[in-house]
């Protein structure tokens, strides 16, 4: 979860976002990820700022290493 904050982070700042933007996060993992993110998804939501985190993928999304084995795709669009 500190991982795919911090690559979250990076995303929002990539899309000159401000550090107090809140955003709409939309996740696309593997079963085993998503189920590992959701079990610290207040956490999620509060680092990032995100009102709503929406688990599907989406073609604007970008692909994002959480570690060497996994890989997830998010998308950041403010709120």
């Amino acid at each position: 979860s500190r991982e795919l904050v911090n690559r979250v982070q990076n995303v929002r700042k990539d899309n000159g976002l401000e550090v107090v933007d809140r955003i709409v996060l939309t996740v696309s993992a593997n079963d085993g990820i998503k189920n590992q993110l959701q079990r610290n998804l207040d956490y999620i939501r509060t680092q990032t700022l995100a009102v709503e985190v929406v688990w599907k993928d989406d073609d604007a999304a970008v692909e994002i290493e959480l570690d060497e084995n996994n890989l997830v795709r998010v998308l950041v669009v403010k709120q």
